[in-house]
């Protein structure tokens, strides 16, 4: 619904709620030195009700007064109202009521004697029903105004919505373009950019650009990755994390350059999640180490935590504060690929859920409505672009969004959208082991994703992950990658980690398809029904058949923290036991009855021999690569990271102490792919093929 701007009401009277004094103007309620601050249009509804001593108020009236020239539904006066109730109800304590008068409006009915001015102004003002006709007679012609200035078009359309909406490239340098972020008054963009994706040390930094100019301004010049660029709501700062290999700050520099400030220490992880809030007072983050959300304040450098991340999930990310500043954004990640959005109130509360996909969520914006989120997601397959009501209901696709969607960013006004475009695809190449100089060979040719490769033990097939068919799947091929199958058909979540049984008859991976809580599933070679190992209320992970076939060794979070587990063949949460007990996070056992694994949050490859203590083995694996490796007969293949030059294939004998011994470079390799093994002595690697992303903006 539009709305004309009109002179609206400037309240200067007090009144009493109950036994509160009501002060408009200062957005407050007092009561006996007790004090309760009100949003404004929270206080301007109630301005309106109060005014009215009883009287019905008409939806059309409280829209008029409050949101004047705004583009808003009349859903936000239904929100606004609901926000009132719960005041009077749970914060006042008081007996006053909010009627709704159907097809009409409101009233405001409390205790007799409560709704007269507590403090008369001196200012000589309009009766009720004198000021009600003034602002009908306004806003009447408000509507004509805006009825001969709209004529056929829907002013309460957003880009997202507008099926007119254009789309065109941005920005379309080589490299990555990432994390973009839209100036207040949408004529500016600040973005990350890779400059020099082939050097041995690409660095992410801060750019701007004007929508209408090609020309860049470089702002930042870090030492570390610097991410996730976010204006402050006047325009005159942008906020970025500087990210490193042992630390993250959260800074500030002018949106015209020049030195930058620091303002608190984040966490190195998930540090650059983080939004502004609308009177540029705070920052959302998070604070080292944090899982939740985290408030700033950036003028005192203060530290607020603000959600707190249940036991059963990982953490909290992408917080996005509303437009009005009530209401906080954010995403709950349960698991690795499993994510769900939350509100919460500013102010404190219960967050609400929102989404219930139980899959990736990447980046969050508002409409200006405050109503509406556009996220990214894979709940379509490939990801896109979506929009939801934080009232609740399904989601719904934005229709000019393609696959490989990123990262939304709205303007004010809801008028146009910035988002991220990938293009890019990931195939598996074979090493051979015994010819460091040959070329590897290619062994799948898609353009879509391919990783988390798996040999099987006669040599004759090989089991993978791919998004070939639109989601994560597991596949199977011949041992050149032809023929392929699909075993699973889970059309959604992020179905992983395949790995052979010792007869090469049958494949274990894990999945979150049933509720969002990764369990181990078994299926046939040849495929057929899938069956699902475990159901206990915990992650559990990274499933291998031990040589012998008679147990599966995995990764479970049932004991709290990451730890090595295993169960009988057959299956069965009832006969598992726990193996380690120290951190574990991958594992694979070896004939022996020795079990190796790694940690996510601490290098190298370890090993534990029944009944014993961990020794490390390994000690140049980094926690990114924490599945990247694999056993062989007489050398453990890992991915090695130096400190300076490329990243590495490298070997380790079984003797514990010292780096191991590059055996090639692997300048593309795919995040966390993990490595296979074939009885022939190839290993098998995830390699980027293409990666590029590009700058989208959607306008009507």
């Amino acid at each position: 619904m539009a709305r004309v701007k009109t002179d609206v009401m400037q309240d200067e009277s007090e009144y009493r709620l109950c036994d509160w004094r009501v002060q408009p103007a200062l957005n407050r309620l007092t009561r006996a030195g007790a004090e309760v601050r009100l949003e404004p249009r929270v206080m301007q509804v109630l301005a309106c009700l109060l005014a009215a001593r009883g009287e019905p108020v008409t939806r059309d009236l409280l829209m008029q007064n409050v949101w004047g020239h705004e583009y808003v539904t009349e859903d936000a006066l239904n929100r606004t109202v609901s926000k009132l109730r719960k005041l009077i109800t749970d914060d006042l304590g008081c007996d006053a009521e909010i009627e709704t008068i159907p097809k009409t409006g409101y009233r405001l009915i409390q205790p007799e004697g409560a709704t007269a001015p507590a403090v008369p102004s001196p200012t000589k003002r309009l009766s009720y029903r004198g000021w009600l006709v003034t602002y009908t007679v306004i806003a009447m012609a408000g509507l004509v105004i805006f009825l001969v200035r709209t004529r056929h078009t829907d002013p309460g359309l957003v880009v997202t919505t507008d099926p007119e909406a254009t789309v065109r490239p941005l920005t379309t340098m080589e490299g990555k373009e990432l994390d973009p972020s839209l100036s207040p008054d949408g004529s500016h963009v600040a973005f990350v950019w890779e400059k020099d994706p082939g050097s041995a040390t690409p660095q992410y930094h801060i750019y701007v650009r004007a929508l209408s100019s090609e020309t860049l301004l470089q702002i930042t010049d870090g030492a570390g990755h610097e991410h996730m660029p976010h204006w402050s709501p006047d325009g005159n700062q942008i906020a970025y994390a500087e990210i490193d290999d042992m630390s993250c700050s959260l800074l500030t520099v002018s949106s015209l350059g020049g030195p930058s400030r620091k303002l608190a220490d984040c966490d190195k992880y998930e540090g650059d999640s983080m939004g502004w809030s609308p009177d540029g007072a705070t920052l959302a983050m998070k604070a080292p180490e944090s899982r939740g959300i985290d408030f700033l304040n950036v003028a005192d450098g203060s530290i607020r935590h603000v959600t707190e991340v249940p036991p059963t999930d990982q953490h909290d990310t992408d917080p996005a504060f509303s437009p009005d500043g009530t209401e906080l954004a954010f995403v709950r990640w349960h698991a690795s690929g499993v994510a769900n959005i939350y509100v919460v109130p500013v102010s404190g509360g219960q967050p609400k859920r929102l989404t219930f996909d139980n899959l990736k969520v990447e980046g969050l914006s508002w409409e200006p409505d405050n109503r509406h989120l556009v996220f990214s997601s894979n709940r379509g397959g490939p990801f896109g672009l979506w929009r939801v009501d934080v009232d609740g209901g399904p989601a719904e696709r934005i229709p000019q969004s393609s696959h490989g969607d990123y990262t939304p960013a709205l303007s004010r006004d809801g008028k146009l959208m910035v988002y991220e475009e990938w293009t890019g695809y990931t195939n598996l190449f074979g090493f051979d082991s015994a010819k460091p100089s040959a070329d590897p060979a290619q062994v799948t040719f898609t353009t879509r994703i391919n990783w988390n490769p798996a040999a099987s033990p006669d040599g004759k097939h090989m089991a993978f992950a791919s998004d070939r068919s639109g989601s994560s799947e597991i596949w199977v091929t011949d041992r050149k990658g032809e023929d392929a199958l699909k075993l699973t058909a889970f059309d959604g979540p992020y179905t992983s980690g395949p790995a052979w049984s010792p007869d090469s008859q049958h494949i274990v991976f894990d999945s979150p398809a049933v509720d969002g809580n990764f369990d181990i599933y078994e299926v046939d070679v040849q495929g057929g029904t899938v069956k699902r190992l475990t159901t206990a209320p915990a992650e559990d992970r990274f499933a291998h058949f031990s040589p012998d076939g008679k147990w599966i060794y995995f990764t479970s979070r049932r004991s709290g923290g990451w730890e090595v587990w295993r169960m009988p063949a057959v299956g069965g949460d009832a006969k598992a036991e726990q193996v380690t007990f120290e951190d574990a996070y991958y594992s694979e056992p070896a004939a022996d009855g020795v079990v190796y694994f790694s940690r996510d949050t601490a290098e190298g490859v370890w090993r534990q021999k029944p009944g014993g203590k961990p020794e490390l083995v390994v000690p140049d694996l980094e926690p990114e690569d924490c599945s990247n490796w694999v056993l062989a007969k007489d050398r453990i293949w890992y991915v090695q990271r130096p400190e300076r030059g490329p990243v590495n294939l490298a070997s380790h004998g079984y003797v514990a102490g010292g780096d191991g011994q590059r055996f090639v470079s692997l300048p593309m390799l795919s995040y966390k792919s993990g490595l296979a093994l074939t009885p022939d002595g190839r290993i098998l690697v995830a390699q980027v093929v293409s990666d590029e992303s590009d700058l989208m903006l959607l306008q009507r």
